[in-house]
C-alpha cells in the first residue's frame, strides 16, 4: 500500500505536490507544522491501530 501511495503522489501529472516521507518516530514538530496534509498508515491489528490502547 505504501508504494501505491508514493506512486500516486509522485505521478508526473500532479503538479505542486511535494511528498515528504518520515517514519513515525522521525517526524518532528516542524514537519507537522509545515505539512498541508497527512497520510498515516499502519497494519490493522484486531480493528485498531497497532500500539493504540483504549482506556476505559
Amino acid at each position: 500500500m505504501f508504494e501505491a501511495v508514493v506512486s500516486g503522489a509522485t505521478d508526473p501529472e500532479i503538479e505542486g505536490v511535494e511528498l515528504v516521507r518520515r517514519a513515525a518516530l522521525a517526524a518532528t514538530a516542524s514537519d507537522v507544522l509545515a505539512a498541508d496534509g497527512f497520510l498515516l498508515g499502519t497494519p490493522a491489528n484486531l480493528g485498531y491501530m497497532s500500539g493504540d490502547k483504549v482506556m476505559k
